[in-house]
């Protein structure tokens, strides 16, 4: 009798490397998830940050020193044009919020005479139960804040 030795793997063998594989596939697509809302957290910051420039030349280029017309609607006033418009709809399409309302709960915008804040919740936080937000303001501060989102009526960042 001729003994035939086969070839190749048994079910048990190829059964293994595909849980393994799936189990190598979970992980690396729940870190790539974690790395998208990383990135449009980054976005929502640099928007807000390029706002904050634009706030100061514009302060700086009035003859008044005034930050604008006063006003809380995101969608209006000072927000509704220019750099300040074109970064608030691309932090809206990064968070998920509304441009037109005033009492928008995604982001906040505030401007007044002498001062002026904006705040946007930060996406990568909203799954951990403890949320997130950028505020940055005319006195300077600026970071992520998980205090109280702040209201339309202040215009500095909580400290």
């Amino acid at each position: 009798m001729q003994n035939i030795m086969k070839k190749g793997f048994t079910l048990i063998e190829l059964l293994v490397v595909i849980a393994i594989i799936g189990i190598l596939s979970s992980v690396v697509l729940t870190q790539l998830g974690n790395a998208r809302k990383k990135g449009a957290d980054a976005g929502i910051m640099a928007n807000i940050g390029s706002m904050r420039t634009q706030f100061e030349i514009d302060y700086d280029s009035t003859q008044t020193n005034v930050y604008g017309t006063a006003g809380t609607d995101c969608g209006a006033g000072k927000f509704a044009a220019g750099v300040y418009q074109k970064a608030l709809e691309r932090i809206v399409g990064l968070n998920g919020g509304s441009v037109t309302s005033a009492s928008n709960s995604r982001v906040v915008c505030v401007v007044t005479n002498n001062a002026w804040m904006v705040a946007a919740w930060l996406g990568s936080s909203a799954s951990t139960g403890n949320p997130t937000y950028y505020c940055t303001d005319s006195n300077g501060a600026a970071g992520v804040k998980t205090a109280e989102f702040p209201a339309t009526s202040v215009s500095a960042c909580p400290s």
